[in-house]
């Protein structure tokens, strides 16, 4: 069995400064250098610029950039980081307590609240796949770091702890991050080596969080986490990745499990079998008001055409298709977006794979 290792960049804006102690790269892993221009071209920014990034997003317009970002907009970012501890710390924590419960019998009451390793950053959070596959066979170098995505807000931090508690001690960094997806959130687990989290992946990929209820644990192998400015091509697509859209509902990346996908009239889209779950006739994003007559307000974003729209799954751009203007492909070709569905038909088009789903 093969899959698909999992890339995360944090786009920030240029006026604030880059967070530290996010990223990561898994042991022996290596991704294409090379950007796309504003031709649409890869480009290599050891191409005469000795790396300098701002040097090769330099001739790409602002605009350009706005494209690539479609309408995705800057949100609040919520990171909380929970550090594992070595035995020689353990140790000391409980010989920490012992002296605090010693004093509290003295009549003093020692107490904390809050976790000191929160911070609040803003931008937005791309997760791309590596389009080369990776196998699940023991001895194949992946990675050392998992992510939990979807899981359910309604579990605390205290409810994590103890789900992933039996592998408490083999877990060297916890980061639980927060956007602006409703009701869920991630989380990056990294684990003192690869075989630990081979362990914990097998274990716990599909399973339920409890008995109770229907949630269960999606797990991906990160192979990659980085951080990047807007100036720096945050929004630019990177050669042999694709960017991945995703469900609302479930956060299940919509790739091979693309088919069944819904655009309603505000244009989220979700899985179908996500979207029939929902008891009203409001979108569960937004809460706009779904009617069953067709929206005139739909057109190409380039030439007004309200007839054969596609629409970008990854950041909502409105484009005609090939036997009109072909603004939809030509979006593509410029950002590398590569999942559109056709308003209307529901049509999911592949443009890399060439089908439709």
């Amino acid at each position: 069995m093969s899959i698909s290792l999992v890339i995360l960049r944090f786009e920030v804006p240029d006026e604030l400064p880059v967070p530290q102690g996010f990223d990561y790269c898994a042991p022996g892993f290596k991704t294409s250098d090379k950007i796309m221009s504003e031709s649409g071209a890869a480009k290599d920014p050891e191409d005469g610029t000795s790396g300098d990034k701002n040097m090769v997003t330099s001739d790409i317009s602002e605009e350009k950039m706005k494209v690539h970002r479609g309408e995705r907009y800057l949100h609040d970012i919520q990171v909380e980081t929970i550090q594992g501890k070595s035995s020689s710390e353990k140790e000391a924590i409980l010989k920490e307590e012992k002296e605090e419960k010693h004093t509290d019998q003295q009549g003093k009451i020692a107490f904390f609240c809050g976790n000191p390793m929160v911070e609040v950053i803003k931008g937005i959070i791309h997760i791309y796949k590596n389009n080369e596959m990776t196998s699940l066979s023991k001895g194949v170098k992946r990675s050392e770091m998992i992510c939990m995505l979807g899981v359910p807000a309604k579990m605390t931090c205290i409810d994590l702890m103890r789900f992933v508690a039996p592998s408490e001690e083999f877990i060297e960094c916890v980061k639980i991050i927060r956007d602006s997806t409703p009701n869920q959130y991630m989380v990056l687990v990294k684990f003192r080596n690869q075989e630990l989290a081979d362990d914990f992946y097998n274990t716990f990929n599909g399973q339920p969080y409890n008995l109770i209820e229907e949630e269960v644990c999606h797990l991906v192998y990160v192979a990659k986490v980085e951080t990047m400015k807007l100036s720096e091509g945050g929004s630019l697509p990177c050669v042999g990745l694709t960017e991945l859209p995703k469900c609302p509902v479930c956060l299940e990346r919509m790739d091979e499990s693309v088919e069944g996908v819904l655009t309603i009239l505000c244009n989220h889209s979700f899985h179908g079998s996500c979207l029939s779950k929902w008891s009203d006739t409001t979108c569960p994003v937004c809460r706009y008001c779904q009617t069953p007559q067709p929206v005139d307000g739909n057109k190409c974003f380039e030439c007004d055409s309200n007839e054969s729209l596609w629409i970008c799954l990854i950041c909502g751009h409105i484009g005609c298709g090939r036997y009109l203007r072909s603004h939809a492909k030509r979006h593509f070709q410029e950002t590398q977006h590569t999942y559109s569905l056709e308003l209307g038909t529901q049509r999911v088009w592949d443009y890399t794979g060439g089908t439709v789903r």
